[in-house]
C-alpha cells in the first residue's frame, strides 16, 4: 500500500518547516490590498504586483494583534489611517505563522513609516519625470486665460469644508462680482480620485457653454491624505485639460504634481477664491487705469488744440488789427493824396476858368462896343456886308451907349 499523509499531518509538517526557517521576524515590502478592523485587531490582505503588467505575483493574509496594533498606532500617530490604507506600499516586520486549520498568516510586529513616505516621494519623482518627457508639465500653463473669470467649474467634494470656504469667500467679495459656479463632485482622497477626476473633466469639456476656469479644491490634510494628487494619472488629466486649471488642494508646504501641471496653484480653497477675485479686480483696475489714461490724453489733446486755437485766434486778431491799421494808414495816405490831387486840380481848373473868364470878358461885345465898334442887325441877322442890305431896309445899329434905327437909302 502506497505511503500517504493526512492533511493535518502535512500541515503540521509545513508549520514546523515555517517555524524552523523563520525563527526571527523579517522585513518585507508589500502593498495593502484590503484592511479591516475587528475587535482590537487589524486584518490585512497583502499583495505584490508586476511593475509592468500590474499582474498579482504574490498574495497573503496578515494580522496585527491588539498589542502590536496599539504600538503601531502610537508610532504612526496621525499617519496611522493614511499609511494603513488600501493601495499603500508598506515596509513591515512580519513573522510567518502557519496553522494547520487556518493556513499561512503573516503576523505584523512593526512598520517603517519612512519607507512609505519615501516610496511616495520616489513615485512622485518618477511621475514628474514621465510628465516632463511627454511635455505636459507646462501645457496647461500655456493656455490663454479669459480677461475676466466668470464661469467656473469646481471639482471638489460637496460636503468638504474647503468647498464651503471657497464658495463663501468667492460670493462675499468686497467688489460685488458675480460668478456662475457649477460643482462637479469628485473624491478628494483615496483610490477613486483619478477615476472621478477623469470622468468629471470629460463632462466639463462637453458642457454647452465653455468654462473660463476649472478649480480643483479640497480642505487641508496630511501628506498621505493628498497622495492621490501626486499620482501620474491624476496629474496627466489636469495637464491635458483644454481649459485653464487652478488648484487649491491644501498643501501648505509642498506642491503636488497636480499643482505643478496646473496653470495656477494656491495653497488653500480660500486662497483660490481670493485669487479669482483679485484677478478680476486687476482687470477692472486695468480698465479704469486705461480709462483715466485715455481721459488724460484726451484732455491733453483738447487743451493743446484749445491752446493752438487760442493762439491762432490771437494771431488772427493781431493780423486783422495790423491789417486794419495798415489799411487805415494807406487810406489816410490815399485820402491825403486825393485831397492834394483835388486841390491841385481845383486850383488848375480855377486858373483855367479865370483865364477863360478873362478871354470871355475880353471878347464880350459890350466891351468891344466900348472901344468904338458897333453892331448892325436886320431883324435877327447880323449885317456883315453891305451886300446884305437893300434900299429901304430898316436896320438897327447898336453902339456902346445904346441903339438907333436907320433906313437904307
Amino acid at each position: 500500500m502506497q505511503t500517504h499523509y493526512s492533511l493535518y499531518e502535512l500541515n503540521q509538517y509545513i508549520r514546523q518547516a515555517v517555524a524552523l526557517n523563520f525563527e526571527e521576524a523579517v522585513w518585507i515590502e508589500a502593498e495593502i490590498a484590503q484592511i479591516s478592523f475587528s475587535g482590537r485587531h487589524a486584518y490585512l490582505d497583502l499583495w505584490q504586483k508586476d511593475a509592468d503588467t500590474e499582474e498579482i505575483m504574490a498574495q497573503s493574509g496578515a494580522v496585527i494583534w491588539a498589542d502590536k496594533l496599539s504600538f503601531v498606532k502610537k508610532k504612526l500617530n496621525s499617519l496611522f489611517h493614511d499609511i494603513l490604507s488600501p493601495g499603500i506600499n508598506v515596509l513591515i516586520k512580519v513573522k510567518p505563522d502557519f496553522h494547520e486549520r487556518y493556513g499561512l498568516k503573516l503576523v505584523i510586529q512593526d512598520l517603517d513609516p519612512s519607507f512609505t513616505i519615501g516610496q511616495l516621494a520616489l513615485k512622485k519623482e518618477e511621475a514628474l519625470r514621465k510628465l516632463r518627457q511627454e511635455n505636459l508639465v507646462d501645457r496647461n500653463a500655456q493656455l490663454p486665460l479669459a480677461s475676466v473669470i466668470q464661469r467656473i467649474a469646481v471639482m471638489s467634494s460637496e460636503t468638504s469644508a474647503g468647498y464651503q470656504d471657497f464658495m463663501e469667500q468667492l460670493y462675499s467679495n468686497d467688489y460685488g462680482y458675480d460668478f456662475d459656479v457649477t460643482l462637479y463632485p469628485i473624491s478628494v482622497q483615496g483610490v477613486n480620485v483619478s477615476q472621478d477626476l477623469g470622468h468629471q473633466m470629460g463632462e466639463i469639456h462637453l458642457a454647452d457653454r465653455p468654462y473660463d476656469l476649472i478649480v480643483i479644491i479640497r480642505g487641508g490634510g496630511s501628506k498621505m491624505d493628498l497622495a492621490a494628487f501626486d499620482e501620474y494619472d491624476t496629474a496627466k488629466i489636469i495637464a491635458l485639460s483644454d481649459i485653464p486649471v487652478l488648484t487649491g488642494i491644501g498643501h501648505e508646504r509642498d506642491d503636488s504634481l497636480c499643482d505643478l501641471v496646473s496653470q495656477i496653484r494656491v495653497k488653500t480653497p480660500t486662497a483660490a477664491a481670493d485669487h479669482i477675485v483679485q484677478y478680476n479686480l486687476s482687470f477692472e483696475q486695468a480698465v479704469y487705469n486705461l480709462f483715466n489714461e485715455i481721459s488724460d490724453i484726451s484732455w491733453w489733446y483738447l487743451n493743446r488744440e484749445r491752446s493752438q486755437l487760442e493762439s491762432i485766434a490771437q494771431n488772427l486778431h493781431n493780423m486783422a488789427r495790423n491789417r486794419i491799421r495798415t489799411e487805415n494808414y494807406s487810406l489816410s495816405l490815399q485820402h491825403q493824396s486825393l485831397n492834394h490831387l483835388i486841390q491841385s486840380r481845383l486850383t488848375r481848373e480855377a486858373h483855367q476858368i479865370d483865364r477863360a473868364a478873362a478871354v470871355v470878358q475880353e471878347r464880350d461885345p459890350i466891351h468891344i462896343l466900348k472901344r468904338g465898334y458897333s453892331m448892325t442887325v436886320k431883324g435877327d441877322t447880323v449885317i456883315m456886308s453891305p451886300s446884305q442890305l437893300s434900299t429901304g431896309d430898316i436896320i438897327t445899329t447898336t453902339v456902346a451907349k445904346g441903339d438907333f434905327t436907320s433906313k437904307v437909302n
